[in-house]
């Protein structure tokens, strides 16, 4: 799955992202995922099940091309999905199981160890952190002491 091309500056504007991630952060989350488009009087369809399973070995991983279909309908897209059982309570759930069976905790006792453990899951985790100029020179500053 690819990005957008958005390489026209008025479409910049009202547009986002050009990478794809939003999409793809859907697609594989979601127990149905269909894109309908119709560009230049040609439609294509593609439909996806179960997406989110994409780590299970049995997962097809193999995507087929859509056909294209001459059509008159005008130029559009719709995306459908629905999203797989997954709540924010499972995630924090998640973090929360991960943090204590890496600490001497046995339960999170107050928002602080919460917050804590989120800091923890997400720092280990190795997301790429991205920090404005004054939180550089603010962190610059500190390791200067």
């Amino acid at each position: 799955m690819g990005g957008g091309d958005k390489r026209d500056p008025e479409l910049r504007k009202i547009l986002k992202g050009s990478q794809g991630v939003g999409i793809k952060a859907t697609c594989y989350t979601s127990t149905y995922f269909a894109v309908e488009t119709v560009h230049d009087g040609h439609a294509w369809t593609y439909e996806a099940k179960d997406f989110y399973k994409f780590d299970d070995a049995s997962f097809k991983s193999t995507i087929e091309a859509p056909t294209p279909k001459a059509t008159k309908e005008p130029s559009g897209t719709k995306v459908l999905y629905s999203l797989a059982n997954y709540t924010v309570l499972d995630f924090l759930n998640e973090i929360i199981g991960e943090y204590l069976d890496d600490s001497q905790f046995e339960e999170i006792a107050d928002v602080n160890q919460l917050k804590v453990a989120i800091e923890q899951y997400f720092r280990t985790e190795n997301v790429p952190r991205v920090r404005s100029a004054a939180s550089r020179r603010k962190r610059a500053q500190t390791d200067r002491r």
